[in-house]
């Protein structure tokens, strides 16, 4: 049989029961955009660009900032360094960085460079097919204080990069069995066995899972007030709170809980202590209750993953 995690299950299920909740308008789910066979997703609001000469992308509300994404054609044996070395050479000398991508194998480059008198903070995300280099590249003012927060966006919608090419080698996507929500799995992780309107995913050996719960609604409420309720129950539960915060997801507006040293318990009966993350997601008359965690000694290893996941999330329409 295969190992099944189970990380506070209960939990999830007795705020479910406390929250009343209902439908609201601008769910805050993230655009699409198309550049023939790539596309991705950017907050709702960001306005595309159109008219560009092979990239398409996208302006912030912050002057300056936006992202643009495409392909490029390389020379035989081009590799993330000669990229590197192509783009600019302020790039420092640990770049590139290797990164995971539920789009395949990937590399980040960071770098400023002076736009129109202004010091940008730009950022890659770069993947090489053969010899055709597929980009998202970020930029923003390196002194604005939303500067950082912009860094995660980037990262965010390149975590939503789809490539409709032969070549690709994307981490597979799996559904729950009503077809209504679903994720991509990394290497290793598998789908596990549950319930109506649940989707669950783990990677055994590390003792990861995410769980993805829905539930229709009826009664009217805004997912701030779902969130305060939600924070309101959690003493009530004993549940400790590390923090608790608005997040911008691909999927829509949410809040994030985490919540450390839970008890969780591994399919073989064994006993640890778990840190979660717990996401509050509001869209149209379906409340979404993500859990994503690990082992406590690992978390802060394995917290960019379990983000990485949570924003492959989709909801069918």
């Amino acid at each position: 049989m295969k190992p099944v995690l189970r990380l506070s299950l209960l939990l999830v299920l007795c705020l479910v029961a406390v929250l009343p909740a209902g439908a609201q308008a601008g769910d805050g789910a993230w655009q699409p955009l198309q550049n023939g066979a790539l596309s991705l997703r950017v907050p709702p609001d960001w306005q595309p660009v159109p008219g560009l000469t092979g990239s398409s992308g996208a302006t912030a509300p912050l002057a300056g900032a936006g992202l643009l994404f495409g392909t490029t054609l390389l020379p035989a044996g081009a590799t993330p360094q000669t990229v590197a070395a192509a783009l600019t050479d302020t790039v420092p000398a640990n770049m590139p960085i290797p990164l995971a991508l539920p789009a395949g194998d990937a590399f980040r480059l960071e770098w400023q460079a002076m736009v129109d008198g202004v010091t940008m903070q730009m950022v890659l995300y770069g993947l090489l097919l053969e010899n055709t280099l597929i980009s998202l590249t970020g930029r923003v003012p390196a002194a604005a204080p939303q500067a950082a927060d912009y860094l995660i966006l980037f990262e965010r919608s390149a975590r939503t990069l789809t490539i409709a090419d032969p070549r690709a080698t994307p981490w597979p996507r799996v559904s729950d069995a009503a077809g209504v929500v679903s994720l991509q799995l990394p290497p290793g992780w598998q789908p596990a066995p549950t319930g109506a309107r649940v989707l669950t995913v783990i990677d055994p050996q590390n003792r990861r899972v995410v769980t993805v719960n829905y539930r229709p609604l009826a009664q009217p409420a805004t997912l701030e007030e779902l969130a305060q309720r939600t924070l309101n129950a959690y003493p009530a539960q004993g549940v400790p709170v590390a923090a608790f915060a608005p997040l911008a997801l691909p999927v829509g507006a949410a809040y994030q809980a985490t919540l450390p040293g839970l008890p969780a318990q591994a399919a073989d009966g064994t006993l640890f202590a778990a840190d979660q993350l717990q996401v509050l997601v509001l869209r149209g008359s379906t409340l979404l209750i993500i859990n994503a965690g690990c082992p406590a000694p690992q978390f802060a290893e394995c917290r960019p993953l379990l983000e990485t996941v949570l924003d492959t999330l989709t909801l069918a329409d």
